[in-house]
């Protein structure tokens, strides 16, 4: 690779693919592990999770910093990630749910506080 397409973001070859690996359910969620070779030849981790609302899916892709030496590894720590991610998410909702019905959050426009049953 030359300086100039170093420098400006040329590569050299064939993009290498990502590989997905098979779907994981957990909790309601679609995962999947798309750990990508990164520019150190180790693998990045990255992911999506998934969920249907509303007949609508609906996805977030995630990131991380962790690259391992093979694909393996990588896609087990995408798939705990993944799974932290879920409950952290579930956790948060189900707390700013109990907030937003509170008697505190009455003066807040749009209050979808304590329901008479």
């Amino acid at each position: 690779m030359s300086f100039w397409s170093a420098l400006f973001g040329g590569r050299s070859g064939a993009a290498e693919t990502v590989k997905v690996s098979d779907p994981v359910e957990y909790k309601g969620f679609v995962i999947r592990a798309a750990p990508y070779k990164n520019d150190g030849g180790q693998y990045q981790t990255a992911g999506v999770v998934e969920r249907e609302i509303g007949g609508v899916r609906k996805q977030h892709r995630f990131i991380r910093a962790d690259a391992y030496g093979s694909y393996d590894d990588a896609v087990n720590f995408t798939l705990n990630k993944a799974r932290q991610i879920v409950d952290r998410f579930s956790a948060a909702l189900e707390k700013a749910m109990s907030l937003a019905r509170s008697e505190e959050a009455g003066y807040l426009p749009g209050w979808c506080g304590p329901h008479a049953e």
